[in-house]
């Protein structure tokens, strides 16, 4: 599988799955700082500070601590 010309396992990093609503049970009691650690397991490095750059980046720092459940939509 390629991303652009690149071979996916040299670019997972730049890879993520974004469910719709749809297909999760917005009950689970997860938090989103959890939920990135999940996403963040096959990663090359794992430590905390690229969890919290990766959720900087996407907006979401100040959310680290909610629920899933607790979210908006648009969050």
């Amino acid at each position: 599988m390629l991303l652009g010309d690149t071979p996916l396992k040299k670019c997972r990093e730049e890879v993520a799955l974004m469910p719709q609503r749809s297909s999760i049970n917005w009950n689970f009691l997860i938090t989103v700082d959890e939920l990135v650690s999940i996403g963040r397991i096959n990663a090359l490095r794992s430590g905390c500070c690229d969890k919290q750059a990766a959720l900087q980046r996407v907006g979401l720092l100040e959310l680290a601590g909610r629920r899933l459940d607790a979210l908006s939509g648009g969050q």
